[in-house]
């Protein structure tokens, strides 16, 4: 099963469950990483590829190989379901608890008005719009518009 395609570069970058797989359309050549816990997805921020893996953390592919950037109790035990960058910071929303950050190498908990409510649904999905406010998705609970100071409209 293919989850989650991507494109990167010359690569086009296909994850399953266990493995991501880079193929490079120049080349026509394969790169595989494997891991033994589930990679839950791959994300790609400006022109970084990230992904996270239960139980592990979050990693970046730095020069074609895997190295474990985040290593936090958050990462490890929920589920992120996107990376984006804010204010030159990479965040992550994750399925239960709201929002984090990576500053100086360090989470913290990147706090906005709407973790209440956040924090009290199920977060399935989300896409960053062009004018920087979020649609997020929720199993249940509908679809919520966030503004950029971080409010629900």
């Amino acid at each position: 099963q293919v989850w989650n395609i991507i494109e990167h570069n010359e690569w086009a970058v296909f994850q399953s469950n266990n493995s991501i797989y880079f193929y490079n359309t120049e080349t026509q050549k394969f790169k595989i990483i494997n891991s033994p816990n589930t990679i839950y997805k791959i994300f790609k921020v400006k022109n970084r590829i990230y992904y996270h893996v239960a139980n592990e953390g979050i990693y970046a592919i730095e020069n074609g190989q895997p190295k474990l950037i985040i290593e936090n109790t958050i990462v490890k035990e929920e589920r992120v379901i996107n990376l984006f960058e804010s204010e030159n910071n990479l965040v992550m929303l994750t399925r239960h608890s709201g929002f984090y950050k990576l500053q100086n190498e360090k989470i913290s908990r990147w706090e906005i008005p709407a973790d209440s409510k956040l924090n009290n649904v199920n977060i399935f999905s989300y896409i960053q719009l062009k004018d920087g406010s979020l649609i997020i998705g929720t199993i249940s609970d509908g679809v919520f518009h966030l503004s950029k100071s971080g409010n629900i409209d």
